[in-house]
């Protein structure tokens, strides 16, 4: 070998062994670099999942406090810890009931049933007034056609008295005539039978004979003046007694007939106000019983919006569960690749740092031969993730409005349009009496895809999707 075979042989060995040294420093530094940058996905990886367990913790203090919140609903009492707390909180049922009554919908349903319970109260008050008035009414008549029946008996029996009285005045005047005119010419009889008998006893010469038959003409002439009176009397009399009698018999058969007339008056009236007030008091309770079972159902709606409540707290901290594992579980995996591309990068840099040791001596052995100068590049890799997408369901335009039969009165038919569906005019109830009527169909009859319910139950329709317009 010459000296400049040799030289050249040196110079290349130099050449090589800085070669092999800085290829070996750049191994080692890329192999801190991969080390360094698998700690900070460690890391990374530590914080996204601490931050998701931050996210989370308020969903599973929910869900604690939902579970014991509904436990206490099923078993009287139960309890949690809240966070940060030192010791459980003990919660009853009667607590939980009173969160359920200051809901809405509990509010409402005492709301609602108080005022239906003041308008069943006050209908009936007003029906039991109303059966008092017509009784008092009823009654007022009776006695006024009382009053008016027996003032029209008395002046009956007074016009048929006047009337008897008068005719009984007619007749002892006509007596009186009659009498006088007997009375002459029964006196003139009678004086001359006493004219006769003085005459008859002077011829005689009996004088005794003569004054007995004039006593007896004048005894005869008395009873028959008396008879005469009697007679004349009893005509006029006997009329008027019928008559009086007669007009007081008529006077107390009217007055007893209004008197009956009254009584049953009386008896009808007070067996219609009874009838009257049952039925409004049949009502009363019909309505307070429709009302507590309103409210049953109010209540029972209220009681299990709110135990939906709970489920919907507890389902929430059942995902944010999930979310946290999905989170710790992301942790591992990120923490455990990144392990292991530092692993590997150890193990890479090693062996490669070793094939540089090797082939440096190899060229160094061979180095009057062909130098070698290849250096096995990297080629950087890179990897993307996946794109997670998420979206919410878009929104959608209402128009709907309350058609539930239960929430309308004054209901009136209108008219039925080109689809066969009926409208109808009517007031909500809670509209005032002077509030014009509205017009729109009934949800029970409208076609199924425009009809839907509310939180409470209500039916509601979409009017858009009828197809039709009223009128």
């Amino acid at each position: 070998m010459s000296f400049v075979a040799v030289a050249v042989a040196g110079v290349t060995a130099v050449g090589t062994l800085a070669a092999s040294s800085s290829a070996a420093s750049a191994s080692r530094d890329a192999t801190r670099a991969q080390t360094n940058a698998a700690a900070a996905d460690r890391a990374l990886a530590r914080e996204q999942r601490d931050k998701n367990e931050q996210l989370f913790a308020p969903y599973l203090q929910d869900e604690n406090m939902a579970k014991a919140w509904a436990d206490a609903l099923a078993y009287g009492s139960s309890s949690y810890t809240p966070a940060g707390a030192s010791s459980p909180i003990t919660i009853t049922r009667d607590q939980v009931m009173g969160q359920i009554a200051g809901t809405p919908l509990a509010q409402l349903a005492d709301t609602t049933f108080a005022g239906r319970n003041d308008i069943t109260n006050q209908t009936y008050s007003g029906d039991q007034a109303l059966a008092g008035q017509e009784y008092d009414a009823n009654l007022g008549a009776g006695d006024q056609n009382y009053a008016d029946s027996t003032s029209a008996a008395e002046a009956a029996r007074t016009g048929r008295s006047t009337q008897a009285q008068a005719n009984l005045d007619q007749r002892l005047a006509n007596n009186a005539n009659t009498y006088a005119a007997w009375d002459a010419q029964a006196r003139d009889q009678a004086n001359r039978a006493i004219d006769l008998n003085f005459s008859r006893g002077g011829v005689t010469g009996n004088v005794g004979s003569t004054r007995a038959g004039v006593a007896q003409v004048g005894q005869q002439y008395a009873l028959d003046a008396y008879g005469k009176l009697v007679d004349l009397n009893a005509a006029a009399y006997d009329p008027y007694y019928s008559d009086i009698n007669h007009a007081t018999d008529t006077y107390y058969n009217d007055v007893g007939a209004a008197t009956d007339a009254r009584n049953s008056n009386r008896t009808a009236a007070t067996a219609t106000r009874g009838n009257r007030n049952q039925n409004a008091y049949d009502a009363y309770r019909s309505g307070l019983s429709s009302n507590y079972d309103t409210y049953a159902g109010d209540r029972a709606s209220a009681y299990g919006d709110f135990q939906d409540f709970l489920r919907g707290r507890q389902s929430t901290g059942f995902n944010a569960r999930s979310q946290i594992a999905a989170g710790g579980q992301a942790y591992v995996n990120s923490a455990t690749a990144a392990n292991n591309n530092a692993a590997n990068a150890i193990a890479q840099g090693a062996y490669q740092r070793g094939q540089i040791q090797q082939q440096t001596y190899a060229d160094l052995a061979n180095i009057v031969g062909n130098a070698y100068g290849a250096i096995t590049n990297r080629k950087p890799t890179s990897s993307t993730g996946g794109e997670y997408w998420n979206s919410t369901p878009p929104g959608y335009a209402s128009t709907y409005n309350f058609s539930d039969p239960r929430l309308k009165t004054d209901v009136e038919y209108s008219h039925t349009d080109a689809n066969g569906l009926r409208w109808w005019r009517y007031r909500y109830l809670w509209d005032g009496n002077d509030t014009p009527l509205r017009i729109g169909v009934m949800a029970t009859e409208a076609p199924a895809h425009a009809v839907r319910a509310d939180p409470d139950g209500y039916l509601m329709v979409d009017y858009s999707k009828l197809g039709a317009v009223h009128g």
